[in-house]
């Protein structure tokens, strides 16, 4: 698939910033701009109206960037390096990503950018009129669903509440889904029976699915705490 199949002149996306090599530090920059020219591997878009600081400290050539290409059914996601970008009198020829091979030029749908990764969440299930809630641990988690492990068994079909928070200072995040399966893990001695339930998401809007991304961004690229 060309670049051009997948990004055209005004087409809306939305990008991400983050520190080169540094994790732990809780630091990005997100925007939504349009694309104005592509060519060859490279395509330019709009800068944001009003890049404060933290843009600037995060906008180096070289560095990858999270691209997010809405408008489908299973919106794309490419990670890019920045290439170019101009300011002062030369701001409105905005900035050039180019896609390079491998890691850093595949372009995935959004179900299927999956990372393995670890976080606390809590599972709600049962009645609206009396809910129950058990902690669990992620074991993988995409912008199609999570996979988690905990003390409790779940049905197939059976609609549950995941309920996340990947940023402190942000509310946790209520996600809607349905299990696929649940199936005890292998006994360990001394410990007690789990299970691993997949699940996926049901209705996301788009700020649900973009703070997903946001955190499989983070853990893919190596970014995170």
């Amino acid at each position: 698939m060309s670049l051009e199949s997948i990004l055209g002149v005004d087409q809306p996306v939305e990008v991400t910033l983050w520190p080169e090599g540094l994790s732990g530090e809780g630091l990005e920059f997100v925007f939504q701009t349009v694309v104005r020219e592509c060519a060859g591997h490279k395509f330019r878009v709009d800068l944001p109206p009003k890049p404060d600081k933290t843009f600037w400290q995060l906008a180096v050539p070289g560095v990858i960037a999270g691209v997010v290409v809405p408008g489908t059914s299973k919106p794309l996601v490419l990670y890019p390096v920045i290439d170019t970008l101009w300011r002062d009198e030369e701001y409105e020829r905005g900035m050039w990503f180019r896609l390079e091979s491998n890691r850093q030029a595949r372009e995935q749908r959004r179900e299927y950018v999956r990372v393995e990764i670890a976080l606390p969440i809590a599972v709600e299930f049962g009645s609206a009129t009396s809910p129950q809630k058990i902690p669990a641990t992620t074991l993988d988690l995409s912008g199609g669903g999570v996979k988690f492990n905990s003390a409790q068994q779940f049905t197939a079909n059976r609609e549950i509440v995941i309920l996340a928070q990947f940023e402190t200072e942000k509310p946790a995040l209520r996600l809607k889904a349905e299990v696929v399966y649940s199936r005890e893990n292998p006994p360990v001695k001394g410990k007690s029976t789990s299970y691993t339930t997949a699940s996926r998401f049901k209705r996301l809007n788009q700020a649900e699915e973009n703070a997903i991304m946001h955190e499989c961004f983070k853990h893919e690229l190596g970014l995170a705490e």
